[in-house]
This record gives structure tokens, sequence and C-alpha cells, in this order.
């Protein structure tokens, strides 16, 4: 996941549209700030799929669906 943020970054051809499946899955705190932070300047459109509350609500994204 790192690795092919970072490759977006450098290319400056970022892609229209990025899927993050489980994107928060197995990664530090530290990585995930450094994530939250790149996704937030996608300026594409996001798909993400995920059970992380707090990276979501990082976005203020409203989901689609919501299972407690």
């Amino acid at each position: 996941m790192k690795l092919a943020l970072c490759c977006l970054i450098v290319s400056h051809q970022a892609p229209d549209l990025l899927i993050l499946d489980e994107p928060t899955n197995n990664l530090d705190y530290q990585s995930q700030e450094v994530l939250t932070h790149a996704v937030k300047a996608f300026t594409g459109t996001l798909l993400v799929i995920s059970h992380d509350h707090y990276f979501i609500q990082d976005f203020d994204v409203q989901s689609s669906i919501t299972l407690h």
C-alpha cells in the first residue's frame, strides 16, 4: 500500500479513481497518518471499503450502509 501511494505521488499522474479495500489493515499508527494525509490530498473519486470508523470519519464522508 505504501509503495503504491508513493509511486502515485512521484509520478504526477494520479488516477481518476482510487479503490481502497480495508486500507488501514496491518498498518502502524504512523503509516495510517501518512495514508490519511495522502487520501485527503487525492482529488479524484474515492471508493473505500473499511471497518475502521475513525479512518472514514477523518474524511467527513457519509457511508451508504452502516452496520452495527
